[in-house]
């Protein structure tokens, strides 16, 4: 105890451990003292307080968006490139497509988005036929061709 009476450590009187604080002190009689708490509140805001809002005058053209011009584009401004690099990458996929189909001829070997892999017999304008096994034929749509089929061999390694 200090001078008077007082206590020098109020935490240390309150019985708290060392290295726990408590968020009150309570004082000698056991009470907890609401005034600790309320300190800590920030007082309401209150009608009347402070400046009034801003009301445009009647007539009036509305204010701006805040940012200005760039601020109302900036989400086109990300939208723009991932559309136009979708498109080109698309347009180029088509182009591929395009050309494997041209290169196809009657007697190759092809394989399928379904994963078949056979031999090419008929080739229209829309479809094709691929004979699977002997006497087994199938008819699809020449886009469902993904490629030539390279058969079972490994590609060969360059010596050097």
């Amino acid at each position: 105890m200090g001078e008077g009476g007082t206590v020098e450590n109020p935490r240390a009187a309150a019985g708290c451990p060392v290295g726990h604080l408590p968020l009150y002190a309570p004082d000698p009689g056991g009470t907890v003292k609401l005034e600790a708490f309320l300190q800590a509140i920030p007082p309401s805001p209150r009608h009347g307080d402070g400046p009034a809002p801003a009301v445009p005058a009647p007539g009036a053209a509305p204010a701006p968006p805040p940012g200005g011009m760039l601020g109302a584009l900036f989400p086109l401004l990300l939208l723009v490139p991932m559309i136009a690099l979708m498109w080109y990458s698309n347009r180029s996929q088509q182009k591929r497509q395009k050309e494997l189909e041209e290169k196809l001829k009657v007697g190759d070997r092809v394989l399928t988005q379904s994963g078949l892999v056979g031999k090419l017999v008929e080739k229209g304008e829309k479809y094709i036929r691929i004979e699977l096994a002997p006497g087994v034929r199938a008819q699809m749509l020449r886009s469902s061709v993904v490629g030539l089929d390279g058969g079972d061999e490994a590609p060969k390694k360059e010596e050097k």
